[in-house]
This record gives structure tokens, sequence and C-alpha cells, in this order.
């Protein structure tokens, strides 16, 4: 292990051992600030007493990576990349969730690009999960009967829609050690309760099974973490629906679709476009 971070600060250095000799370097990371790229990428600047090297990591593949003026596999890389373990791939993975979560919430959400799947949500009414489509944003995490559990929200983005609910599913994170990124299994769905931003009422969502977690005890829990919890939820939600328009305006027109008589009406209502959109049509003609 070659790493060291201090989180409260930031700090990242590096010990490198070499000839009988010890080698303090400051590192400064680098990460891709896209709330919506998975590149995976980290790059370090290494620094000492005038001596500055760069290297390139991809923490997904476990490689090293050259860019232009960026990155640049040489020597000095591949003599860190032999002395990196474990824990100092782990190190680097937090600097790099720390990095996006900034980027996440920093992000200017007007300009980001994401596809949506339309037909699904237009005529099927899904909800869209917060993390899977902002995967580096914050999870509530709450702890209730000294249990961890994730709180994974989901929304309506369904266009004109007014709404004001989200779908709360509690997973428990079984493993002591996980952190931001640990993945939670949907098999282990411990809660599904509808929360009222606006009215601020829970309601049990129908598929909730018996002997799962209690809604009250989970609305105190998640309302004490939380203090403005009403709030980011209602931004969250915001945000998607941002997203969504955003993409709306990315696809041709529908005006401009010409569409049969006895086909589906691209409203989404499922009737004949005769039948639907099309008989306003046939009536002012």
């Amino acid at each position: 292990m070659i790493f060291a971070h201090e989180k409260e600060t930031g700090k990242l250095t590096a010990v490198l051992e070499a000839d009988d000799s010890t080698q303090v370097y400051q590192c400064l990371p680098t990460v891709c600030m896209n709330p919506v790229c998975d590149c995976n990428d980290v790059f370090l600047k290494f620094e000492r007493s005038g001596e500055t090297h760069n290297i390139g990591i991809n923490l997904e593949d476990k490689t090293l990576i050259e860019r232009d003026n960026v990155s640049t596999i040489d020597a000095f890389a591949a003599q860190v990349f032999d002395l990196l373990d474990e824990s100092d791939f782990k190190i680097l993975k937090n600097v790099y969730w720390t990095h996006k979560q900034i980027g996440t919430e920093t992000a200017d959400f007007s300009q980001l690009k994401v596809e949506f799947p339309k037909d699904d949500i237009e005529r099927d009414g899904i909800l869209i999960i917060y993390n899977k489509v902002l995967p580096y944003a914050n999870r509530f995490e709450v702890t209730i009967g000294g249990m961890r559990y994730i709180a994974e929200d989901q929304y309506c983005v369904r266009n004109k829609c007014h709404c004001t609910e989200t779908l709360l599913c509690l997973y428990p994170l079984i493993n002591v050690d996980a952190d931001a990124y640990t993945e939670v299994e949907p098999v282990d769905l411990a809660l599904i309760t509808w929360v009222d931003c606006q009215s601020k009422k829970w309601v049990p969502d129908d598929k909730s099974r018996v002997g799962q977690l209690n809604i009250m005890q989970t609305r105190s829990a998640l309302e004490n973490r939380y203090q403005n919890l009403y709030d980011i939820v209602r931004q969250r939600h915001q945000r998607l629906k941002l997203l969504y328009n955003n993409y709306l305006k990315t696809l041709p027109s529908e005006k401009s679709q010409k569409v049969g008589r006895n086909e589906s009406c691209p409203c989404g209502s499922g009737k004949k476009y005769k039948k639907c959109c099309g008989s306003n049509s046939a009536f002012l003609a």
C-alpha cells in the first residue's frame, strides 16, 4: 500500500520505497466531472521537490492509461502501478466517487444529455430510479434497529404529469464495510412505500409484504437523518423531469410524423389513431 488519504482535507499522498530511501509525493487527482459518465478514469499528478509525474489509471480494468498532456505510461508509472494493492485501489475508488458526487451536485442539468425509455414512460408509466440516471449522486442511507439500509427513490417523469410522489424502496446493506458504491440486491427488499413530498404522507405500496420494516419507524429514521428530506426529494424529482424534458426535445416532432388511421395513436393511449387524436383532425376537416 502506497497511498494515504485524509478524508477531511482530501489530501492524497504516496510513499515510495526505493534504493533504501523513502520518497513522499503529493498527489493531485483529476477526475471527469460529468455526472453521467462512468469512465472510471483517475489521473494523478505526483509532485516532490520540483519533480512531477503524471499517471492515469482505469479503476474498472485496473490498467494504466495514457492520454495526451494528461498521463504518460513510463518507467515511473509502471513502478507505481506494480506497487498498488487492493487498499490503494479502494482509496482511488473513494477519490473517484467523491469527485463524481461533487460533479453531480454542481452540474448544470439543463446541459446534460441522458436517454430515457420514452415509450415505457408515456405508455406504461414506469418510474425512473434516481441513482440509475445519476449513478454518482448521494444515496439515502439510514440505520434502523442497528441495521443499515439504502433507500432507493423512484419517480414519475411522464410528460405533463404533475404528481409529487416518489416510491421509496429500502434494501439492507448486509456488508458491514459497504460504502457509497456498494451494490444492493433487489431480492433483499425490506420495504416499499409511497411518499408525497408536498403533503408529507406515507402510504405503503400494494406490493409490500408482511414482516418488513415498520413504515412509521422508517419515516422517523429518515426524517431524523435528513432534516430537509422532502426538499431533497422534490429537488431530485425536478432534476429528473428536467433531464427527461431535455431528452424529449431531441426527438423528432410527433406532429411531423405521418400516422396511419389504423395505427396506434402516438399519444400512448393504446387506441387507434382514428379513434383518438385523429378523430379531432377528421372532425375539423
